[in-house]
């Protein structure tokens, strides 16, 4: 039995996205981002009374330290917003992941006020 052929059309023939849609792909996902982004910034909104009781921190100490985290994240994704970052996202997710780790086991260790 002879083998299928597939038929290949012409790239000219194929259906491409219009200009519009495209607009409404990119304002869905810079949507979806900002989102994501308002979400992750209130997830640690929880436990900053946790972090007040274990910890000892002072009303003033847990607002410097939840400024200093939406202030770095601001700024992350300022930088990384530019283009000719894009190229360094493969060595910036590890280096992401492995502050995130050290960060983590840094405020595990914590057991005095102002670490």
């Amino acid at each position: 039995m002879p083998e299928a052929r597939r038929l290949r059309l012409p790239a000219a023939l194929l259906p491409r996205p219009s200009a519009r849609a495209l607009v409404w792909l990119q304002g869905g996902l810079a949507a979806a981002g900002f989102s994501l982004l308002l979400a992750g910034t209130n997830a640690t909104t929880p436990l900053l009374p946790l972090y007040r009781q274990l910890l000892g921190y002072t009303p003033a100490q847990l607002s410097l330290t939840f400024t200093a985290y939406v202030g770095a994240l601001i700024l992350v994704l300022l930088a990384l917003s530019k283009v000719r970052l894009g190229r360094l996202i493969p060595l910036l997710l590890p280096t992401a992941l492995l502050c995130a780790i050290l960060s983590d086991l840094l405020l595990a260790g914590a057991e005095w006020q102002g670490i």
